[in-house]
């Protein structure tokens, strides 16, 4: 890795710190980052989405009707598949946070930063676990051990739920990219982000004035050097993020995805008889008939959440997504699959009982906010107790952050209502 002379980095910081184009300068470089993951992403993103699809129907084929082949297809394939296609997106978005942490930029966004972290309350010395909360909220949390002032610390954690961790991003490119072409599904999604940035200004406002009004540390950043980062440090900070996906592809979601199929598909309904020739109109008979305990845990969590547009299954999805975001993917995977169909277009066409499409753009648009801001996860949780030695104010970020999800996607949803989406 090279590193730049003092000379060389005061010359380079004179254009990239410019007090006219810095912030310009800074918002070409994230603009491409997104554009980059979002669309050269979705390329080989069709390419394992084809596969998985190719693969399901291949073994529908050839393997007779047991629980084995639904377990399979329906659960394990269909949930780790769910998931598993957005690999590519992961790993351009860390291609390029490793850039940013591995040449020292990442210290000048805090810098170019620095007056509007003022604004909400926080040093730009906040700004950089900030950022690093869109690669894992965790960790940044953990970060913010660097952060000297207590309440500078303790803000930049209460705010860090609304920074987008890469574990959310592939259900983002699964609303947005049933609702819309590619290109428009990119700047949705960046438009998700930059939603993210606003709500948390708005909130650092607000515990600034109310619960958190003690002085702000506003001494000057420490800019390291520049550095040219070699092929081999990017592919290991790389290799470790596609490491702890994987791993947690065959943990968490493998097990959730289980769970979720065998809660999908119990207790079975005997009481609908289906003669030997298995009509379609008996088997729709019982599967409109069942009502398994998935179901069961969607109905009743579903009254909460229907004034957002979200229908049971929507509702169980986000009940999930609290063990571990990728989880939500999968159980959406799992419960509008069709056989032969890719999920994006079996969401595409799944109604509500009225007729109505389920996926309108209001709904999927209200459903990307309540999913951007609702409770993190539960490794956050803990790891906020950890780092604050009480349980105080991981409690605390659960409450407000659930609160304010549901209330600016509804808001979100009766707009886009009100303009016919």
């Amino acid at each position: 890795m090279k590193t730049f002379t003092k000379e060389q980095t005061k010359k380079i910081d004179n254009i990239l710190l410019h007090k006219f184009f810095g912030i310009p300068i800074l918002i070409v470089i994230i603009g491409i980052m997104f554009v980059s993951t979002f669309v050269i992403g979705g390329y080989p993103q069709d390419w394992l989405d084809s596969l998985v699809n190719s693969i399901c129907t291949a073994l529908d084929a050839k393997m007779a009707d047991s629980f084995f082949k639904d377990l399979l297809i329906n659960g394990i394939i269909s949930g780790i598949g769910g998931v598993l296609v957005f690999l590519p997106n992961i790993i351009i978005l860390f291609f390029f946070i490793s850039i940013l942490e591995l040449s020292g930029y990442i210290y000048r966004i805090a810098t170019i930063m620095d007056k509007t972290m003022h604004f909400m309350g926080l040093h730009g010395y906040s700004f950089v676990p900030l950022l690093m909360g869109f690669g894992c909220n965790a960790i940044a949390i953990m970060s913010t051990d660097n952060i000297k002032n207590r309440t500078d610390k303790l803000k930049t954690i209460l705010l860090m739920p609304f920074m987008s961790c890469t574990a959310r991003l592939p259900l983002y490119i699964l609303i947005a990219g049933t609702l819309f072409d590619k290109l428009t599904a990119a700047l949705v999604i960046i438009g998700v982000y930059l939603f993210g940035l606003i709500v948390s200004i708005i909130f650092g406002i607000i515990f600034k004035n109310t619960i958190f009004r003690a002085k702000t540390d506003h001494s000057e950043i420490e800019l390291p050097q520049y550095c040219i980062p070699s092929i081999k440090s990017i592919g290991r900070r790389i290799g470790h993020e596609v490491l702890d996906y994987m791993k947690k592809i065959a943990t968490v979601v493998l097990v959730a995805s289980i769970i979720i199929w065998w809660l999908d598909n119990y207790p079975k309904n005997d009481n609908v008889e289906i003669n030997d020739t298995k009509t379609q109109l008996a088997e729709e008979q019982q599967i409109a008939s069942r009502d398994t305990y998935l179901m069961q845990l969607g109905k009743f969590v579903e009254p909460v959440l229907r004034p957002l547009g979200f229908d049971w299954k929507m509702s169980v999805s986000l009940f999930t997504g609290i063990a571990a975001k990728e989880a939500a993917v999968s159980t959406m995977g799992i419960l509008y699959y069709d056989q032969g169909k890719d999920i994006q277009t079996c969401m595409r066409e799944a109604v509500n009982e009225d007729g109505s499409k389920v996926f309108s753009i209001s709904t999927g648009l209200a459903f990307l906010v309540f999913y951007l801001i609702y409770f993190p996860c539960i490794t956050v949780f803990v790891v906020i107790k950890k780092v604050t030695a009480t349980w105080k104010y991981p409690l605390f970020m659960s409450v407000y952050t659930i609160g304010a999800a549901w209330l600016l996607a509804f808001i979100v949803k009766i707009v886009g209502t009100l303009f016919g989406f």
